[in-house]
């Protein structure tokens, strides 16, 4: 079994370090004072996505598993 560096160092040192800095991986560490309560988000993203409806699919499959249960329960009442 082979495991990444990262899960290596994660378990010898107990933290991952910041990545290295090159032409493969161009990215610059940022940080802020801000906490997560100063976060500002368009009201579209704070309301909650309505529930899908059961689609036939998943209705069938409950009447399927329905069914199989009471046919199983059947069958272990008559080994009774």
């Amino acid at each position: 079994m082979l495991l990444d560096d990262d899960y290596v160092e994660l378990f010898t040192q107990g933290h991952i370090s910041i990545p290295a800095l090159s032409t493969s991986f161009p990215a610059q560490r940022i940080s802020t004072d801000l906490e997560w309560e100063d976060l500002v988000l368009n009201n579209n993203i704070l309301k909650p996505k309505p529930i899908k409806k059961e689609t036939s699919k998943q209705s069938n499959l409950a009447t399927i598993e329905e069914q199989w249960r009471a046919h199983r329960k059947k069958l272990l009442a008559e080994i009774d």
